[in-house]
């Protein structure tokens, strides 16, 4: 039986989204360690912070799926995609 093969754009979200997931993975747990013993932050206040993140991604999911209805998911992706770009050449500096 033969593979279906994936459109381009597919390799591409599933690439992206495995980058934008990579990221937090790996710096997470050293923010947290850097807010506990370098600006001497309390457990609870550092969940929160940390917790802030995933909780901001769900209230904007909520958003967004309403604004790239309205505007167009091409439009909404490539505006995310530049977002993202920005947001990975902060990891890179900080």
């Amino acid at each position: 039986m033969a593979r279906p093969k994936l459109h381009p754009l597919s390799i591409c979200l599933l690439a992206g989204t495995f980058l934008s997931r990579l990221a937090p993975f790996i710096t997470l747990p050293f923010l947290t360690i850097h807010i506990m013993n370098k600006l001497g932050a309390s457990p609870t206040v550092t969940g929160l912070i940390v917790g802030a993140g995933p909780l901001c991604g769900i209230i904007s999911a909520f958003l967004m799926g309403y604004v790239s209805d309205k505007f167009g998911r091409r439009k909404i992706m490539e505006v995310a995609l530049i977002i993202w770009s920005f947001a990975f050449i902060g990891f890179a500096f900080s």
